[in-house]
């Protein structure tokens, strides 16, 4: 069965998939009913931060197919829903594991599509984080192919620093 049949879709939300952690929990892999393997990566990002304030707590998440990914016309617009509540059930536990963790996300540039991730992302992070109290600066720059997002808990007390740190960073300003 195909992961968007509709049959597969009338399910209000699908199972996520199970993922198998190595390198002491940095690094995620599960394998999509599509066959295609993902590493869910947290990368710990002291080096984005001169703030020492909230430095340790920078993680860099990457979503990044391994194997059996192949993007042609014929696979446009196929999809497996169950991506997104593995992806985003990860980055739920990461969130109330940890109040001060701030969460940098960056989309892949390899297939010109990361105006879209970032677009899919928003609205993952809309049904998933925002309802925990999670707040989102957007970061882009089209011509520079750049799309990227930084999540903290909006009482995080220095939010005012890690705007500015990551705009520093993406816009050099």
């Amino acid at each position: 069965m195909k992961a968007n049949d509709p049959k597969e879709s009338s399910s209000l939300t699908p199972s996520p998939y199970p993922v198998h952690y190595v390198n002491n929990g940095a690094e995620g892999y599960f394998t999509s009913d599509l066959q295609v393997r993902y590493l869910l990566a947290f990368t710990q990002n002291e080096g984005e931060s001169n703030n020492p304030q909230y430095r340790d707590t920078c993680v860099t998440v990457s979503l990044v197919p391994q194997s059996g990914y192949k993007y042609t016309e014929r696979y446009r617009g196929e999809f497996d829903p169950r991506v997104e509540p593995t992806v985003m059930g990860e980055l739920v536990r990461l969130f109330k594991s940890n109040q001060f963790v701030v969460v940098y996300f960056s989309c892949d540039t390899s297939n010109e599509y990361e105006r879209n991730r970032h677009i899919t992302f928003g609205k993952w992070y809309t049904k998933y984080l925002l309802p925990l109290g999670v707040c989102r600066k957007r970061y882009s720059n089209p011509s520079q192919r750049v799309y990227a997002c930084v999540y903290y808990f909006a009482d995080h007390p220095y939010r005012t620093e890690i705007e500015e740190d990551f705009s520093r960073l993406l816009y050099g300003k």
